[in-house]
């Protein structure tokens, strides 16, 4: 019976899955034990100079309005995330929430070339004044 085949692979491929994880990260296993995140910076990740510029992170599994969406290599025997979703912004007329998930700074030196990704991981925002509190701090009629 075709039906029992398919049902007997599901239930082979998840026994497969938990003894592969139980083996990488142990009987405890949480979402993103095996999942990294790569942020290569295009060169110097290719050159002795990688330790300076190149970030890997754990995944995270999102923020409170959004999935972590993320690619996969397959091919690669690999679970590290490659290409995502690292901007996320919520807003309204009103407000505005964003992060980025490495930092608003593309020069390795600057304190903000990775420092926002803690709260991404928390799935925190920053938050950005709307028109309204403007205009009310600036005593304007919209």
């Amino acid at each position: 019976n075709q039906e029992l085949v398919c049902a007997y692979q599901c239930i082979s491929a998840l026994i497969d899955a938990h003894n592969y994880l139980v083996a990488q990260c142990g009987q405890d296993y949480t979402w993103g034990c095996i999942h990294d995140v790569d942020f290569p910076h295009s060169p110097f990740s290719e050159t002795p100079l990688k330790f300076i510029f190149h970030r890997t992170r754990k995944a995270g599994n999102g923020g409170r309005r959004t999935p972590n969406m993320e690619k996969y290599n397959i091919d690669s025997y690999s679970f590290n995330g490659q290409q995502g979703a690292n901007y996320r912004m919520v807003s309204n007329i009103d407000e505005m929430e964003y992060i980025i998930e490495t930092g608003e700074s593309e020069n390795v030196l600057s304190k903000h070339y990775d420092d926002m990704w803690v709260k991404h991981q928390n799935g925190e925002y920053l938050r950005l004044k709307g028109f309204g509190e403007i205009a009310e701090e600036k005593k304007v009629e919209l």
